[in-house]
């Protein structure tokens, strides 16, 4: 809605630029994330070889540093995927920002930030789960509970996460106040996500036997065209 107050450019134009700027921030984040995960030091494996403990480390060069977080955001950007959804209206550029900067605040420890990332991510759309279904089963900060003893620990970042979900109150509102179409079977919070598994079905297609190669073969070949421009500065 607040890209629709834009003063130029058509409505689809308009919010189809919400896609582009969230996948710009994804970018950056993806940056960030490099720059935080290369260590301060790096081992010498030549040093290491000769029995010389103490010249086992070496400092990186900040600019290698850089350089390679940078190399990191242009493989991200410049992937034919990443591009399709930057230019469209939908919401998946938008998840997969909240997606990038959920684990950039976990591998800052940062949990109450990772916490409302993953919340914003949630009430965005639903595929945030599966983003926040491995970052759940990796970093005990973010579950709420502990299985062995089992006690109740570190709640207050998945009640940050919960406290996001009041968003969905749009569903009831939307039909109890407005004439809004029944998209998605937003009618009632049950029906949205029956609904929302019946399309996750119609998706995955009841596929017979002989067709799993050819879609191997159209995966492969996403794939293929999507990291072929990341392949440049790669092989460069």
């Amino acid at each position: 809605h607040v890209f629709l107050w834009i003063s130029f450019g058509h409505d689809y134009w308009k919010m189809s630029l919400m896609s582009g700027i969230f996948t710009v921030g994804a970018a950056i984040f993806v940056y960030l994330i490099v720059r935080q995960l290369i260590p301060s030091f790096v081992v010498d494996h030549a040093k290491m070889r000769r029995g010389d403990s103490r010249g086992g480390f070496v400092k990186i060069n900040i600019k290698k540093s850089r350089f390679y977080a940078i190399l990191a955001s242009v493989i991200f950007g410049g992937a034919a995927l990443v591009i399709a959804q930057a230019v469209i209206v939908e919401t998946y550029a938008v998840v997969t920002f909240f997606s990038v900067a959920a684990y950039y605040f976990v591998v800052k420890k940062q949990w109450y930030w990772a916490s409302a990332m993953i919340g914003a991510g949630i009430v965005t759309h639903h595929l945030m789960l599966l983003t926040y279904l491995a970052l759940f089963l990796f970093h005990k900060e973010l579950r709420p509970f502990e299985l062995n003893p089992f006690k109740v620990k570190h709640w207050k970042p998945f009640a940050i996460t919960c406290a996001f979900l009041v968003f969905y109150i749009y569903m009831p509102l939307s039909i109890r106040y407005t004439d809004q179409p029944n998209m998605w079977g937003n009618t009632t919070f049950i029906d949205f996500f029956k609904n929302n598994i019946a399309v996750f079905n119609m998706l995955v297609g009841q596929l017979p036997i002989y067709e799993l190669p050819r879609r191997f073969l159209e995966t492969f070949g996403i794939l293929g065209i999507s990291i072929g421009l990341a392949l440049i500065p790669v092989i460069v």
